[in-house]
């Protein structure tokens, strides 16, 4: 069986969906038979130390993407990261230094000439050279204005880059003297290069977009065009001559045993998530890309077995409806708790006929309705086992929310805009959950969000800053001006009088609003400027009168703990879009978003259940034991672990779960007063290692 071990994070926030980690990968390698590293989106580095099976993910030293990630043996390494940051291992990954280069341009690859001796490249021009081992690194003259995306060095003296030149025309670099100084070889005849492979000191290929691939037998002096292949082919690995491996913008792997003469897509169904590939000296093969997937092929890319484990759905949304039940709402499935979100259950929507679920409201533990973008709707009265169809799909109309005040009682808004800008809302009441009817709202605006606060006061948020109110359950709505032109996404009210809204906008401001007057009037108490459109704000909830959080992307994370005067940015251990969130307390609770992303923090984390190989060894001192005893055991990485221990008829007397423990011996002090004499039975269990021991407490 698969192993998957849990991860290391920063703020408490740990991977539950999908396992090792969610974020992309965008590039591995092979340090040993067995051992491999990955790393790609928001600084993520992972090891692991038998061919995949089982993953650790190293210590966050950036929040930058890594773009590539190298090894010269087992030790030395490096990655190139956004922004010209350069990461150094000299112990295997165990830890590592980050270096700033003497540019801000985004590096792409880097490769060695020998131990000493590196060439990073990158976006705007960017050669970098170093040659003391990475510790000091030396912007060179391009000898051409482009970007540059891949390099190799087939040698010790003989290196290639490729790129795109300022029209998007190929660009190959060579060098003759371990990247000291680099001649042009091509330039803007063919379209641009995204990746360099070679196989021995002379046979080379080279891709790129349009389908175009080329050959050179000398080592990179010149290049043969080889027959088209329709594919734009971003990543590529030849492991002999004539055998290579490539992967097109779709996440598709193609294989070629003709020295690219001719190609074919090997990619398994429902696998279509690779950005890279790596080899290992058996000729085994790593694939690994969107969402954290990682899959292993043992037959030179005959089939493959995938090693990440989850669910790859984007999540909407969660709610829960009382401490224990829960919902998540995916595109295609529901997940529901009734734990309080320590595990899940998934159910397939059906019914929906029309696109893809994009909203849910859940009344209780058994009624819920789902809402499909063109006004679909389908309702379960068994917690998401069976579903049945309420509301047709219509032609021309979009929604975006909805929500059932009861079982009968609910309302779904949307709207629209034309090609020459008029913009429309559209919103729809029922009263017997059934029949849906158009209502005339105040607003000529698409809406986002509906939300009651309980049965009389609601409001509904839309584009520019568009805001509806009701006091008497939806019968009339009125307009209440927001002074602000991002648009409205969500809203939470504490209480009837205290309210929070989020405003975000592509082309305008990031808001958080607060109301203390029933939503009549609001006050911006957090903005954030537009960045590019970089950030946008998703989810806001409390969990009580002074803690708040605020969801959003990439991997937005802001909290309150002042009931909303001072937000503060929590460090970001993904960049997937945080879509939904819920916290049962300012230490626990979990967050939905794109790719499957579930993010757990306190007792909502589980220690899931695989099969287990690793046995750890575990001692008592004292033992017997008459107050206290020392319970000693060694972690291999830093883990969340449970202790039990069972008295002599296996039931459970003592339990500490779900804390973490950091890597090396551990020394866990346990109190065993209240514990009368007899044989006892103490168990850990961590997702990757278990094992007991016998304790005897006499007092």
């Amino acid at each position: 069986g698969v192993i998957l071990c849990y991860t290391h994070s920063f703020a408490q926030w740990e991977w539950y969906n999908p396992l090792p980690q969610g974020n992309i990968l965008n590039s591995a390698t092979f340090t040993g038979e067995q051992t491999i590293f990955a790393a790609g989106h928001c600084g993520t580095i992972m090891k692991s130390i038998n061919n995949g099976y089982s993953w650790s993910i190293l210590q966050q030293i950036t929040t930058l993407d890594i773009n590539d990630i190298e090894f010269r043996g087992k030790t030395q390494g490096f990655a190139a990261c956004d922004s010209g940051l350069i990461l150094k291992t000299n112990d295997g990954g165990q830890s590592w230094t980050s270096i700033q280069t003497p540019t801000f341009n985004d590096l792409h690859a880097v490769s060695f000439s020998d131990s000493s001796e590196l060439t990073a490249v990158g976006t705007h021009n960017t050669i970098l050279r170093s040659t003391d081992a990475g510790n000091s690194w030396e912007l060179l003259s391009s000898p051409v204005v482009a970007s540059y995306y891949d390099v190799s060095f087939p040698d010790k003296k003989r290196g290639i880059i490729v790129g795109r030149n300022s029209d998007d025309k190929a660009v190959i670099l060579h060098s003759t003297d371990a990247g000291t100084s680099w001649q042009i070889t091509v330039y803007g005849i063919f379209s641009f290069l995204y990746s360099v492979s070679f196989h021995g000191q002379f046979t080379g290929y080279a891709s790129g977009m349009d389908g175009v691939v080329l050959k050179t037998i000398d080592g990179g002096l010149t290049w043969d065009i080889k027959p088209n292949t329709g594919n734009s082919f971003q990543k590529l690995l030849f492991i002999n001559q004539d055998t290579g491996f490539a992967i097109n913008p779709y996440y598709e792997i193609f294989c070629t045993t003709d020295g690219a003469a001719h190609w074919e897509n090997i990619t398994p169904e429902g696998m279509q998530y690779s950005k890279t590939i790596a080899q290992n000296p058996a000729d085994e093969l790593l694939a690994c890309g969107s969402g954290g997937f990682l899959a292993i092929s043992t037959n030179v890319g005959e089939s493959w077995s995938e090693l990440s484990k989850g669910i790859k759905e984007n999540f909407h949304q969660i709610e829960f409806v009382n401490e224990t039940c829960g919902f998540i709402l995916g595109s295609k499935i529901l997940q529901k708790s009734t734990d309080g979100g320590v595990s899940w259950n998934t159910f397939n929507i059906t019914g929906l006929d029309y696109g893809n679920a994009i909203a849910s409201s859940f009344i209780d533990e058994s009624t819920g309705y789902v809402l499909g973008s063109s006004g679909e709707i389908i309702r379960t009265f068994d917690g998401g086992i069976t579903w049945e169809k309420v509301r047709q799909a219509r032609k021309a109309q979009w929604f975006s929310d909805i929500h059932m005040i009861d079982e009968n009682n609910g309302f779904m808004a949307g709207g629209g805009v034309s090609p020459g800008g008029i913009t429309w809302s559209t919103v729809y009441r029922s009263t017997n959950g059934v029949n849906w009817q158009s209502i005339n709202v105040p607003s000529e605006m698409p809406l986002n969000r509906v939300y009651f606060y309980d049965q009389q006061l609601g409001f509904m948020l839309g584009w520019d800053g568009a805001l509806l109110k009701t006091l008497n359950g939806g019968l009339n709505w009125t307009s209440i001006q927001t002074g602000i032109d991002s648009d409205l996404q969500d809203i939470f009210f504490l209480n009837p009088d205290t309210g929070f809204m989020i405003a975000s906008g592509y082309w305008n401001d990031h808001y958080i609003l607060k109301s203390v007057n029933g939503g009549e009037d609001w006050t911006v108490v957090y903005e954030q400027s537009n960045h590019y459109h970089y950030y946008s704000y998703r989810s806001v909830f409390f969990s009580n009168s002074f803690n708040g959080w605020v969801s959003g992307c990439p991997g937005l994370i802001l909290t309150t703990q002042d009931c909303g005067k001072t937000w503060t940015k929590s460090h970001a251990i993904t960049d997937n879009y945080l879509n939904g969130i819920y916290m049962k307390n300012a230490e626990n609770g979990m967050i939905v978003g794109s790719n499957g992303t579930i993010l757990v923090k306190g007792s909502m984390q589980s220690i899931r259940e695989y099969e287990i190989h690793d046995e750890l060894n575990i001692s008592c001192i004292p033992n017997p034991a008459r107050k206290q005893t020392v319970l000693l055991f060694e972690l291999s990485s830093r883990r969340l672990a449970d202790i039990l221990i069972y008295d002599s008829k296996g039931g459970i007397v003592k339990a500490i779960r779900r804390k973490f423990h950091q890597e090396g011996l551990q020394q866990v002090q346990l109190d065993v007063t209240d514990l009368s004499s007899g044989l006892y039975t103490i168990a850990i269990k961590t997702p990757r290692a278990k094992g007991q021991t016998r304790l005897v407490i006499v007092q």
